[in-house]
């Protein structure tokens, strides 16, 4: 069972005074010349009274949540079970596309050329001593 609440005629005067000032409703010609709704505002209010459907959930817009991909909070949007903020949504809904076979294998590094190593004799101190370079005292 539904109860309604009963509201003051007053919480109702600035939405009254809107309803006159935009012409949305109009004094009846009859007897007692009652308010009416405009024909425009009916329209709507049967628009509005009976949707044709639910919106999509990727219309609703969440706030306060976490993105599920990012973990962002801030605005989300339902996609597939999660909640995801627009940049991470376009990214889901974006096909994945191959990169080039160029930009899909790293570019070959250029092996450097392999220079023998100069053979070192064990006795190199010895000869530097013997060529006079006085790197030995002795």
């Amino acid at each position: 069972m539904e109860t309604r609440r009963s509201y003051p005629i007053k919480t109702f005067d600035p939405l009254l005074r809107d309803l006159v000032a935009f012409g949305l409703v109009q004094r009846g010609d009859g007897a007692g010349g009652a308010w009416q709704l405009s024909a425009a505002v009916q329209r709507r209010l049967d628009e509005l009274a009976n949707p044709t459907g639910a919106p999509a959930p990727e219309r609703l817009v969440y706030l306060d949540h976490r993105c599920a991909s990012c973990r962002r909070r801030g605005v989300t949007r339902l996609f597939e079970g999660a909640y995801l903020c627009d940049a991470c949504l376009q990214e889901r809904r974006s096909p994945p596309s191959a990169p080039p076979l160029a930009e899909a294998l790293p570019a070959p590094s250029p092996e450097p050329a392999l220079v023998p190593a100069p053979r070192r004799s064990p006795w190199r101190r010895q000869e530097k001593a013997a060529a006079g370079d006085g790197s030995i005292a002795g």
